[in-house]
């Protein structure tokens, strides 16, 4: 893996205003049993932590558990609702095929 690999990070359950100068604050933390379904079309790596958010003023860290559960689907591209959502998700279904032929 290269540096060009790597990607900015992605916090699912944490949300986050901006004001109309650029601000940042810190709204909300994640309700108990939030979820995230990820689906991946190609192999990937995804890494996960549980550490604070870095706007979160709590001065107490609490991390709670999380349940990871990975599974193969064999649902063909134009049968994943995914595809049909809009354009763009039909492109990138195509070119992740087209990407392993």
């Amino acid at each position: 893996m290269t540096l060009r690999d790597f990607h900015s990070h992605i916090n699912f359950f944490t949300a986050v205003q901006v004001d109309n100068d650029g601000n940042l604050s810190f709204t909300s933390q994640p309700q108990k049993g939030s979820y995230v379904d990820l689906q991946a079309e190609m192999d990937s790596l995804v890494v996960l932590n549980t550490c604070p958010h870095p706007l979160d003023l709590s001065p107490v860290y609490a991390p709670k558990p999380v349940k990871v559960t990975i599974w193969r689907s064999d649902c063909k591209p134009e049968e994943n609702p995914c595809y049909h959502t809009c354009e763009q998700n039909k492109r990138g279904f195509i070119n992740t095929i087209n990407y392993y032929k």
